[in-house]
């Protein structure tokens, strides 16, 4: 039986991004994940996963939450 490589777009990828106190970061953070699956037309998801932050991480993620899909 021939096994075939498979290919990069037939796949769907998580993306898991810890947040501490990061609220300075995550959204750029975020955008650049983002940017590059885009730009390879691959499925994927980002979770970002807010480690008990005591800054604006949260309000970052829930507002990029609300943007986007993914």
């Amino acid at each position: 039986m021939a096994t075939h490589p498979s290919r990069a777009s037939e796949h769907s990828y998580s993306v898991v991004i810890p947040v501490y106190n990061s609220q300075d970061v995550v959204g750029h953070t975020n955008d650049a994940v983002l940017e590059v699956f885009e730009a390879a037309g691959l499925r994927h998801q980002v979770v970002l996963v807010n480690d008990g932050s005591r800054d604006g991480s949260w309000d970052v993620i829930s507002a990029r939450a609300a943007q986007s899909p993914h």
